[in-house]
């Protein structure tokens, strides 16, 4: 099967999945970590990149964003919610750059 057959057979095996963060990824994924330090300037954008194996799940690029946010801003990503940052965590298909829908 081709890199973009396996992608589309993934996304319909969980599109109607309650529990789609816990089912493993067979694939390798990027993740990108968007921060924006101010929530009303659009400027402020920070990019953090990850790259996760094939068997992780979609839970394991959460843990892993709110490690790297730590590290980099001093606080998990919930906890920005609560401040004047934010967040967006996006997960891609490394062989042919879609969104997962996850």
């Amino acid at each position: 099967m081709t890199d973009n057959q396996i992608f589309r057979n993934f996304q319909k095996s969980i599109r109607k999945s309650r529990y789609s963060h816990q089912t493993p990824i067979p694939f390798p994924t990027k993740c990108k970590l968007y921060v924006w330090t101010n929530k009303s300037d659009p400027s402020s954008q920070t990019q953090l990149e990850f790259t996760m194996h094939p068997g992780k799940k979609a839970v394991d690029a959460g843990k892993i964003a709110d490690a790297m946010a730590n590290i980099h801003f001093g606080m998990t990503r919930k906890e920005m919610e609560y401040s004047d940052m934010c967040s967006q965590l996006d997960i891609y298909c490394q062989a042919t750059g879609k969104k997962l829908k996850v």
